[in-house]
Order: structure tokens, then C-alpha cells, then sequence
């Protein structure tokens, strides 16, 4: 699967609403600085406002820093919105963030975000506007376009998408390897998953274990 920068995805809008925070330059700083620092390699930081306070997390890694203002319940932004806001020359005293047309604004700094109830729902609506926009790149000389992509996810059969689990990337290319060689037959991609399926179930009744 072709590799989509996350900043480059056409992230669905955080909606028209503007919202706005102002913390300390300073303070903001040293959270980024500090999460920036852990080993995590997370792709997605999360921002969450609740009562005067912004928590600034990635994986496992949290920073506070006081705020006041307005803030959606989670925004979510690539990693890569760390260093770009740290080689950003921003005010001495105060930094104002903002979220405006699907936008994480750092002063004048902008990167797509996403605004929703939890950062978990977050990360998974970025990983399919990633997923997205890689079947579109890969079908660009079709003249395929994200939104012909979403237009196929609308009307995805739902009993095909309970063939697929998370982390299934491996099984995804086999199966499409497979499928490049018996496609012309009128074999179908989910034909091939659910023997696989069918097969591991028989492979785990044969097992020692389960005699």
C-alpha cells in the first residue's frame, strides 16, 4: 500500500465553529519539548481542554499546561505539527491555537486536525482518510478521485467488511496477489478471504491442542 504522509491527508473538516485557546508561549513550549523527547513514536498528538487545563499526549506520554478559552473535546494532529511548531517563531508571552475550517492554527501555523469524542475514534477516522487516499493515489490514472474512494467505502457491503479485522495489512497482500491471478477467472477478492478464513478454522479443529 502506497505510504500517505498523515499530513497530506484530506482530513474531514473540524467543522466552521471557531475555537480559540491562549497559553503560555513558555509553557507550550517545554510540554512539546518534553513529549517530543520520549522514545514514542506515535503518529497522532491529541489536545484536550477541561477546566483551565490543556493535556498535550501522544501514545502513552501526556504534558499540562494552563489555558483559557473555548476548545471542540479532542483535536487530533500529525506528529509532524511537533517540530514544525518548534522551529516556529512565536510570541514571547502568550500563543493562541485555534481551530478553524479543519484546521490546528499555532498563531498563524496551520495543519489539518480532526476534532472528535476521543482520541481513539480520531486516530481511526485519520487511519481510513489515510487508507482513502491511498486507493486514490493508486488509482489516480483512472481519473479516481478520494471521493469516488468514499463513494465505494458508502456502499461497502457490510457482510464483506466483517471478512477484514485491524492489523490484517500482511493478509491484505497475499490475498491481493492471489487475486491478480485469478481475477480474470471471476474470482473475488473476498472469495479468497473467506477461504482463508474457512481454512484457518480448520487448521485450529486439527490442532493437538483441540483434539
Amino acid at each position: 500500500m502506497p505510504q500517505i504522509p498523515l499530513d497530506f491527508l484530506d482530513l474531514p473538516a473540524a467543522g466552521d465553529a471557531v475555537f480559540a485557546l491562549e497559553v503560555e508561549t513558555t509553557q507550550l513550549v517545554q510540554a512539546v519539548k518534553r513529549i517530543s523527547a520520549q522514545p514514542n513514536r506515535a503518529e497522532w498528538v491529541h489536545l484536550q481542554y477541561r477546566l483551565g487545563l490543556l493535556m498535550i499526549s501522544t501514545g502513552e506520554t501526556t504534558a499540562d499546561l494552563r489555558a483559557a478559552g473555548s476548545w471542540p473535546q479532542v483535536i487530533s494532529v500529525a506528529r509532524s505539527w511537533i517540530p514544525a511548531l518548534l522551529k516556529y517563531p512565536l510570541p514571547a508571552s502568550l500563543t493562541s491555537l485555534r481551530v478553524e475550517h479543519g484546521k490546528l492554527f499555532t498563531q498563524d501555523l496551520g495543519v489539518p486536525c480532526i476534532a472528535g469524542a476521543d482520541a481513539r475514534n480520531n486516530e481511526e477516522l485519520g487511519e481510513c482518510r489515510r487508507h482513502v487516499s491511498a486507493a486514490a493515489v493508486a488509482l489516480t490514472r483512472y481519473g479516481v478521485t478520494a471521493q469516488d474512494v468514499d463513494e465505494l467505502l458508502r456502499e461497502a457491503d457490510p457482510e464483506i467488511t466483517r471478512l477484514w479485522e485491524r492489523n490484517d495489512e500482511k493478509i491484505i497482500r497475499d490475498i491481493a496477489t492471489a487475486w491478480q491471478c485469478l481475477a480474470s477467472y471471476g474470482v473475488e477478492a473476498s472469495a479468497i478471504r473467506r477461504l482463508l478464513m474457512r481454512k484457518s478454522r480448520d487448521l485450529w479443529k486439527d490442532s493437538p491442542k483441540n483434539r
